[in-house]
């Protein structure tokens, strides 16, 4: 069940100080050392991109830089996500360089490039995916040489508390995505009196998503599944007595849905995943992207993307709005 949040601790109060003072009339000041998460393509899906801004948040908090994010991919991410105790979209000179701080670097794992202090603003564009250092292994790294071995020891260890500091530091959902939320949480008849469990199933792409999708299908005619299972368990134990079933296809709410129609609540969304919906040739960022999308599926399919990826967002607002989590081993699930 849903814990009481964690204060912040005191150095995170320091590095709000420091970023606050940084940034002047939405610019931020000039010489002062920044460091920008970039999307423009190729970012991997919404779980991994925020896990992403968050690694990168703490290795400019450890590097005593100013944190900001740089993401119109597919759509600019303030449409979506706003600032909410830094400004993380104030504007930046443009003579920035890329820095691939998170890539593990032959025998050496941990051997990273540093970006040196005279390198006014550093750009990261990869901090997910194959051969990338997690958040743990970031911060007992040179990366994190400016605070004392004391303070990084206090940071580490536990990834999902870090993780749940940088979330609520850096975001806000936006009033369109709070919207749509209300909107399927009425579609799905959700009783707005009583709790509710979020699931989330991960479909994936590829072989990942077949391989679910069957699992499923015979979930649906035999009438057992682990997620249906683990929810009647915590609502024996917690007296849930709903859920909300949260997938990128239609087709696992509509199994788990039949498997126990009272109680498992679904709402129909098209959500557009970046990683199943954009073409494999599609690597070049976002001219290339909506070029390539508009030519193969037309212009009016933009718009289809763009309400897509609302969805993708209110449901993971409902996810956050659930009073406890059934996850797939998903990085979505962990954002």
């Amino acid at each position: 069940p849903r814990k009481v949040k964690a204060p912040l601790p005191d150095w995170f109060q320091s590095y709000l100080r420091f970023h606050r003072d940084s940034i002047e009339d939405g610019r931020i000041k000039d010489g002062v050392p920044f460091l920008v998460y970039q999307c423009y393509g190729g970012c991997a899906g919404l779980g991994g991109r925020i896990k992403a801004m968050i690694k990168s948040f703490y290795a400019a908090v450890c590097s005593k830089r100013v944190f900001l994010i740089d993401s119109p991919f597919p759509f600019p991410l303030d449409e979506y996500f706003t600032p909410n105790m830094i400004q993380w979209n104030a504007s930046f000179p443009n003579n920035t360089i890329q820095v691939p701080i998170f890539v593990r670097m032959g025998a050496e794992k941990n051997n990273l490039t540093v970006p040196q202090h005279d390198q006014v603003g550093v750009r990261i564009s990869k901090a997910h995916g194959k051969n990338i250092l997690d958040l743990n292994q970031v911060l007992g790294t040179q990366v994190c040489s400016a605070y004392s071995r004391q303070k990084v020891d206090k940071l580490r260890g536990n990834e999902q508390q870090l993780y749940h500091w940088g979330s609520r530091v850096l975001f806000h959902f936006s009033d369109q995505v709070k919207a749509r939320a209300d909107e399927l949480k009425h579609n799905a008849t959700l009783s707005p009196l009583a709790p509710y469990v979020g699931l989330h199933l991960r479909t994936g792409a590829g072989d990942t998503w077949k391989e679910e999708a069957g699992r499923l299908r015979k979930a649906k005619q035999d009438g057992h599944d682990p997620f249906v299972q683990c929810f009647r368990l915590f609502r024996d134990i917690h007296g849930f007595s709903q859920a909300y079933v949260a997938a990128d296809n239609n087709e696992p709410k509509d199994s788990l849905h039949q498997i126990d129609p009272r109680m498992l609540k679904i709402a129909k969304v098209e959500t557009f995943h970046i990683d199943k919906s954009l073409s494999k040739n599609t690597t070049a960022g976002m001219a290339d992207f909506r070029g390539t999308w508009e030519n193969n599926h037309g212009r009016a399919s933009m718009v289809t993307a763009r309400s897509g990826t609302l969805d993708l967002f209110a449901e993971l607002k409902m996810l956050v709005d659930a009073e406890c989590l059934i996850m797939s081993k998903s990085s979505l699930s962990y954002a």
